[in-house]
């Protein structure tokens, strides 16, 4: 049996749903969405990381979620903006918009790292 590993797990702002960021394998990424009527998990199809934030996306089934989630900046080069997660088209009760985050378990630079391992690197 294959163990998920979580790398950032983070609550809407209303609090009741969840994002989470996994993997079965050190290869591929998921997006798991919780509390929206049903659990949705999608592959995350690209990834980018920046100097100021780490960028997941899927595209695919109708619909494409990004979900940008920003570094702690301790020098002050980087606009912080609140960690989001935008979606784009409707699969069953996946509502459409922009929705904002609020990180609540997760290590910024596991999840850069592992990003960095399968998308490439740093830009």
């Amino acid at each position: 049996m294959d163990k998920t590993k979580e790398f950032y797990r983070a609550v809407f702002e209303d609090g009741k749903k969840e994002l989470i960021v996994s993997s079965k394998r050190d290869d591929k990424l998921t997006i798991t969405l919780k509390g929206l009527g049903k659990k949705f998990t999608f592959p995350v199809t690209s990834g980018d990381v920046s100097l100021c934030a780490t960028v997941l996306k899927h595209h695919g089934q109708g619909i494409k979620i990004n979900t940008i989630l920003n570094i702690p900046d301790l020098r002050g080069r980087c606009k912080m903006l609140p960690p989001s997660l935008s979606i784009k088209g409707r699969l069953a009760s996946l509502p459409s918009g922009k929705f904002y985050l609020k990180r609540i378990k997760g290590s910024d630079q596991k999840l850069r790292k592992i990003v960095e391992k399968i998308y490439g690197e740093t830009k």
